[in-house]
């Protein structure tokens, strides 16, 4: 899997592409069926952030993350994303408006296709959503693929649920939404 450290340097390697949008923390049930979604429709690539947005926003308020970057890249590679875009997020890059991503996505990049969850929001004050993107994406000869929620044993997957099911011991649980098993990075002090 190719990846871009910056929508700059991926520049116009995307064009007609299948575009996944997320932060894809976990890797779980509900993001794979976004990628699953972008195969159908063309290459699929993925656009994410880094770090994570709260991060930035909120610090003390900051979720603490299931995957770091580097496992996240390789669970997106083994789940057969061909690129990925990883932005880096700033209180600069937060103050993006709606129009300026809807412009990154479809004019800078060139996707063809964008895949987002039913929730999805954009730009500053979370002022873009599902409607909006559809809107600017048709104007530009694009479509926007939106991905209802995925429930495991009725529980909807999400990165929240999972890291709530790791931080009460409910590790079987975890692993049905991430739908592999739990795995960990960090060293061993003896």
């Amino acid at each position: 899997m190719k990846v871009f450290q910056s929508v700059a340097e991926a520049g116009r390697a995307l064009i007609g592409r299948a575009l996944a949008l997320g932060n894809f923390d976990g890797v779980h049930v509900g993001h794979q069926a976004l990628f699953a979604e972008a195969r159908k429709h063309a290459s699929p690539a993925a656009f994410t952030f880094n770090p994570h947005p709260g991060k930035v926003l909120q610090p003390d308020l900051a979720p603490k993350l299931i995957t770091l970057l580097p496992r996240r890249l390789e669970l997106l590679a083994d789940l057969g994303l061909e690129a990925t875009v990883v932005q880096a997020f700033s209180r600069d890059y937060a103050r993006t408006g709606p129009a300026d991503f809807e412009a990154t996505l479809f004019d800078a990049l060139g996707v063809a296709h964008v895949v987002v969850g039913s929730d999805f929001t954009y730009g500053v004050a979370r002022a873009g959503n599902v409607e909006t993107l559809r809107e600017a994406a048709s104007r530009r000869g694009a479509r926007v693929h939106v991905v209802t929620p995925v429930t495991v044993d009725g529980v909807v997957a999400s990165s929240s649920r999972v890291r709530e099911y790791i931080l009460e011991g409910r590790v079987s649980a975890a692993c049905r939404l991430l739908g592999r098993p739990f795995d960990l990075d960090g060293m061993v002090v003896a």
